[in-house]
């Protein structure tokens, strides 16, 4: 399974998407009068398995337009250094259950930001 739209996270000198080991921010484009959403992050070049959830209750979010969350942490208890990889992982749920969307976003490094 290749993250990040399928490219594939181990190619050499590939571009990732840096990741503040405080936690980074997200801001989603939704076109649905609402639905639910999970966050996911797993770690490693290649990710099949994103076991460590973002968001520890599903959000509810209602109305079309923009949804920006300023600060997403990473969960208590992961131990992470700087420059891990991984890979962030969207998922949307309607009202019938049914996956809306599931998106991996591009390959991420999570550590210290670089000036």
């Amino acid at each position: 399974m290749f993250t990040g739209a399928g490219v594939p996270g181990d190619i050499p000198g590939g571009n990732r998407t840096e990741w503040p080991l405080t936690g980074g921010s997200v801001v989603l484009d939704l076109h649905h009068p609402w639905t639910y959403v999970f966050i996911n992050l797993g770690l490693g070049a290649n990710v099949s398995n994103f076991n460590y959830t973002l968001t520890p209750q599903f959000w509810n979010a209602t109305g079309n337009g923009t949804l920006c969350v300023p600060e997403l942490k990473l969960p208590s208890g992961l131990t992470v250094q700087d420059g891990t990889q991984a890979s962030i992982q969207v998922v949307t749920v309607g009202d019938s259950g049914s996956g809306l969307y599931n998106v991996s976003l591009p390959p991420t490094t999570v550590g210290r930001p670089r000036l």
